[in-house]
């Protein structure tokens, strides 16, 4: 018996040595586990870091070229006059950029509507005009930009009215053209309503509707012919045979016939 308690008692204290050597391998890869992810985290924040400043650096030399695209003598350095923002558009609902402080130096490109082009480091908006600092060389500047943005409005003006001239001429020639093309039409139909005329009636009777004459005994299809359908048909039959008012509105004129034939009018 004293023999199986001494075995139990070593078993035991085994077990216990075992578990304590694995929780301490445990910690062990974990702690090499969070090193490992720690240093995956540095090496993605300086990569980060290093993209943030090559946007900045592609930024500042966009800007750089627009500035330099400016024709000469059309940027300018001005002074902020008092705490300002400089915005997204060219109206005080627009997106801030970024703020402004008194005497703090800006580059001015261009004038519109009391907001000031502005470029401020990194940024590139507007300002309105209440923020900067007026100077002669800056009334210069902006009479300038004035100047040259209502030659820019008389140049658009111009090209606008001679491309107005442009359509005009244009929607004439082709007016014109439908007019041809409209003459040719009609005259064709005129053609084929002549020769279905001659076929029916003969020459003689095929000219007087073609003139849009009317004549007594002429029959009531022939009348059709010449005038069109009437606006109104009065029609009485009895036992002489038919009679029929036509009333013509546009012409006001009244034609009568008896039995399909015309023997009087009234107009």
């Amino acid at each position: 018996m004293k023999k199986l308690i001494t075995i139990f008692f070593f078993l035991s204290l085994s077990f216990l040595l075992n578990s304590q050597k694995s929780s301490k391998n445990q910690i062990e890869i974990l702690n090499k586990t969070r090193l490992r992810i720690e240093s995956d985290i540095k090496i993605r924040q300086d990569s980060l870091k290093l993209i943030n400043q090559k946007i900045d650096l592609f930024t500042q030399e966009e800007l750089l070229n627009k500035l330099k695209a400016q024709p000469e003598g059309m940027v300018i350095k001005a002074i902020v006059s008092g705490p300002g923002k400089i915005r997204k558009g060219n109206n005080p609902n627009s997106t801030v950029l970024t703020q402004v402080n008194t005497s703090d130096t800006v580059l001015l490109t261009d004038y519109i509507d009391s907001y000031w082009v502005v470029n401020k480091g990194k940024y590139f908006g507007y300002i309105h005009e209440m923020f900067i600092k007026d100077s002669p060389d800056l009334i210069d500047f902006k009479n300038s930009l004035i100047a040259r943005q209502e030659r820019i409005e008389a140049q658009k003006s111009e090209e606008n009215l001679k491309i107005k001239a442009q359509q005009d001429a244009e929607n004439r020639k082709l007016q014109a053209l439908k007019n041809v093309e409209d003459l040719k039409i009609k005259k064709a139909i005129l053609e084929q309503k002549k020769i279905n005329l001659n076929t029916k009636y003969g020459t003689e009777i095929a000219n007087k509707i073609l003139d849009g004459r009317i004549w007594l005994g002429m029959t009531d299809a022939m009348a059709k012919d010449s005038w069109g359908q009437p606006n109104e048909n009065n029609r009485t039959v009895g036992s002489w045979g038919v009679h029929e008012q036509w009333v013509y509105s546009r012409k006001n004129t009244y034609l009568y016939f008896e039995n399909g034939i015309l023997t009087s009018w009234q107009d």
